[in-house]
């Protein structure tokens, strides 16, 4: 999906063991919570906003990396990434897990609880970040001795994302906690920004190849996350630091119990891409890695404009709300795969000249993507699902469709590549897709959770409907109207 964002989180340090143990004042009532609906416009309105003015960065960072990368560079660029991911993985090791379980502490106002998993799953993560970092740093010439030395040299440093990937997601969770989705969505548009100006100072002043574009990559996700410092630290003092730290322990009990799941959830969802990418390159070749790769991107971009970026933050916090979340399901679902669908038309329209004028070396690229595009309504669908599968804590499950997915998947990569080239990947994504979407149905349907797909509801348009819609565009409207000069009387 979105350009390769896997991001882990933020550790307490002495100053935060002081503040542990520092006496604490009363903690301040809780404000009132704003509706669902206001909440999830608002936060998807900033994404959204911010979302566009990512991709209308990063299409110029993209403009000057594929027209001074060869194919052939592309390709390692690409097999780099994917190494770098499938590494990674290890530190959201039950990451998702306890994200979910903070968020619900929060919405249970359990601050004490929440804040300590908070901060035993930020100590885990940042110590496996250090580990990985040091590892792969100064073990890089003997993990890739067959290699070349730029190969070795760009593998070192990408390795610093391993510390930046384990202090960004806490700074990410602190202010989810508190619902300022504008800074979270701020902060993907300042890395593209920074990206493009050190691209733009090497594309004028020296030369841009590719280790140049992996050290803006490195170097923008630091620099990015300085604009998130601020923010955490009030959100801090405004809801952590009020209430004491709970004394028991919590993520033993937790990663042991139903998040032991979780564990290797992370895993299985990286083997299939990492395989992907490999056996592409060693059953086809590299440029075939790019190629498929600007295929997957821009599907992946479309995707990206889905709203469901706050659905994981709000839906634990109105977890004791069962007639409310079955709303939010069914609303949710129908109306994002129409959503989905407009916005595979726009791309089948857009692409062609998009792709012909700036990106003419990755024309090839097209076909796979037009056929591709079929798969859009089905990630909406399974997005939605996945959300409140995670929500009720059915780790288990979860685990078991991505080790599904693992096995297919390879199964599909082995008998489809030899035989059809880059369409066996087009055919493997489609059937995959479906196939997990169709287990996912009949899981959430045999196990009766608090919600389940009404098909009846998203083949018809009823009173939800209608209010759902009032609702939305008088909201629209509300939001144009406060970026319109208003009238003045004497214009009346």
């Amino acid at each position: 999906m979105s350009p390769l964002e896997i991001f882990s989180k933020m550790r307490y340090s002495h100053v935060s063991n002081l503040i542990i143990t520092m006496e604490h004042p009363t903690p301040a009532k809780p404000a009132t919570p704003k509706p669902f609906y206001k909440t999830y416009l608002k936060g998807e309105f900033f994404f959204g906003i911010w979302n566009v003015v990512s991709r209308g960065v990063g299409f110029f960072n993209t403009l000057i990396v594929l027209s001074k990368l060869t194919v052939y560079q592309y390709g390692v660029f690409q097999l780099i990434l994917s190494s770098f991911s499938g590494i990674a993985v290890f530190m959201g090791l039950g990451g998702e897990t306890m994200r979910n379980d903070i968020l619900r502490y929060v919405g249970e106002q359990d601050i004490p609880r929440a804040k300590r998993l908070f901060y035993e799953s930020t100590t885990v993560r940042v110590g496996i970040g250090i580990i990985l970092w040091a590892v792969i740093f100064f073990g890089a010439s003997f993990f890739f001795s067959k290699y070349s030395a730029d190969f070795i040299f760009y593998i070192r440093i990408m390795s610093f994302l391993f510390l930046h990937d384990a202090i960004l997601p806490s700074l990410r969770l602190a202010l989810e906690a508190e619902k300022k989705f504008s800074l979270i969505a701020s902060r993907s548009s300042i890395s593209r920004f920074i990206q493009l100006a050190i691209i733009a100072w090497f594309y004028f002043f020296a030369t841009v190849g590719l280790k140049e574009v992996i050290i803006s990559l490195v170097a923008a996700s630091y620099i990015s996350i300085i604009f998130m410092v601020v923010p955490v630290i009030k959100s801090y003092f405004k809801l952590w630091r009020p209430h004491p730290v709970a004394h028991e322990m919590m993520i033993g009990k937790l990663l042991f119990s139903y998040g032991k799941w979780e564990l290797l959830r992370p895993v299985a969802a990286k083997l299939v891409d990492f395989v992907q990418v490999w056996m592409t390159k060693f059953l086809i070749s590299t440029e075939a890695v790019a190629i498929f790769s600007v295929a997957q991107t821009m599907i992946g971009t479309l995707a990206n404009f889905m709203p469901v970026n706050t659905l994981s933050v709000l839906i634990p916090l109105h977890i004791a709300e069962k007639e409310k979340l079955q709303k939010i399901y069914n609303v949710g679902t129908k109306y994002l795969i129409l959503f989905s669908i407009a916005v595979g038309i726009i791309g089948l329209i857009a692409a062609q000249p998009f792709i012909h004028i700036f990106f003419p070396k990755y024309i090839a690229s097209l076909p796979y993507f037009d056929v591709l595009l079929l798969t859009l309504p089905i990630i909406a669908a399974t997005a939605v699902a996945g959300v409140f599968l995670v929500v009720y804590r059915r780790q288990g499950f979860l685990l078991f469709q991505k080790l599904m997915k693992g096995l297919v998947g390879i199964v599909l990569y082995a008998i489809l590549i030899p035989a059809f080239g880059l369409w066996g990947l087009v055919i493997q994504g489609i059937v995959l897709s479906a196939l997990l979407f169709a287990i996912v149905y009949v899981y959430m349907v045999r196990s009766k959770l608090d919600v389940s797909l009404n098909w009846k509801y998203l083949t018809s348009y009823d009173d939800v409907d209608k209010e759902f819609l009032h609702n939305f565009f008088s909201d629209v409207r509300r939001v144009i109207g406060r970026w319109l000069p208003k009238r003045s009387a004497d214009n009346i």
